[in-house]
């Protein structure tokens, strides 16, 4: 069994940082930007924050429907506002790329495919500096 790592919960300007360095210009900013938002905000796992669709958000409530969250139990998540304006500007980028909200993830790859977990941690790991050698 791999040796679990004590759980680092990155402060709000840790966090604030990571949305900072996503690109303004570039739609991979701003998907990652939401990405990032989604998952601290609502407090998602990577898995379940790939896994959302469209329909899974409610703006007007303000929330976000994990339908397979642990133990492979639905559960609803609030947003903030921060965190929702974020999502919506992805989805107008998402948009203008031509993606199809009804048939694409929420997060997705820029021709609509699906991104893998490890590529998310992988990203996370080198922009946290995990993954240098000491």
């Amino acid at each position: 069994m791999p040796e679990k790592r004590p759980l680092h919960i990155l402060t709000p300007t840790e966090v604030r940082s990571l949305i900072d360095q996503c690109s303004r210009r570039a739609p991979t900013g701003a998907r990652d930007a939401a990405l990032i938002a989604a998952l601290y905000r609502g407090g998602l796992r990577i898995s379940e924050a790939l896994a959302l669709h469209a329909r899974d958000l409610n703006g007007e409530r303000g929330t976000l429907r994990v339908h397979n969250g642990k133990g492979h139990k639905p559960r609803t998540v609030g947003l903030d506002a921060t965190a929702f304006g974020l999502i919506d500007r992805w989805r107008d980028v998402k948009a203008d790329l031509g993606l199809d909200p009804r048939t694409t993830p929420l997060f997705c790859t820029l021709r609509g495919g699906v991104i893998a977990v490890n590529n998310i941690r992988r990203h996370a790991q080198a922009a946290s500096g995990e993954g240098r050698h000491q």
